[in-house]
């Protein structure tokens, strides 16, 4: 779980950097989604234990 949100979290970066140096809106999703994809199941999975 936490080398998949690691990966995750360096992909979005990578993608926010190439991004913002591109000026392409289209890039905006695709950071988006691996932002969701590092930090979400963590919380997911912290909730889950919890019920």
């Amino acid at each position: 779980m936490r080398a998949m949100s690691f990966i995750a979290l360096i992909a979005a970066i990578v993608f926010g950097t190439i991004t913002i140096t591109s000026k392409d809106s289209e890039g905006k999703y695709i950071t988006t989604a691996f932002l969701v994809a590092a930090f979400a199941p963590k919380a997911v999975q912290r909730f889950a234990e919890r019920a």
